[in-house]
């Protein structure tokens, strides 16, 4: 028995979604086709490697150095994913930075959140105590 789906999404909402755009761009860069959302996930799942690269590249990570390979091991306890890359966590966290989109959401235990808007052309970003901070000026 399949279950009812808890909400359907528009037209309009799938042909906005990020799957969408992902599919078009998988179609058009790498000539894959796919029917539906199960054959995606099919594909996801049984080809790791090309998946993530897909995504790597799809969403325009910008990393840093050589890696020889996607996945080193597939075993997911020993897997080391883009080996010899390096992602600058800060760099892609504000890449996208605008004065109408969050830079960061912090949430308290209490289900307050607060977000931090980098409204200047440039942010400072310190880390300190495992933390990374946003100063504005």
């Amino acid at each position: 028995m399949t279950p009812t789906p808890v909400r359907t999404p528009s037209e309009e909402e799938i042909r906005r979604a990020h799957l969408t755009e992902f599919q078009a761009w998988l179609k058009q860069h790498r000539g894959l086709e796919f029917g539906n959302y199960e054959a995606l996930w099919g594909w996801s799942v049984h080809d790791l490697e090309g998946f993530w690269d897909a995504v790597r590249l799809f969403f325009d990570v910008p990393m840093h150095g050589t890696w020889p390979c996607v996945l080193d091991a597939p075993q997911m306890m020993r897997a080391r994913w883009f080996p010899g890359a390096q992602l600058n966590y800060a760099e892609q966290i504000f890449r996208h930075r605008s004065s109408e989109r969050p830079a960061l959401i912090a949430g308290g235990e209490d289900g307050h959140l607060d977000a931090i808007i980098c409204r200047t052309r440039r942010g400072n970003v310190l880390r300190g105590g495992g933390c990374l901070f946003c100063f504005l000026s």
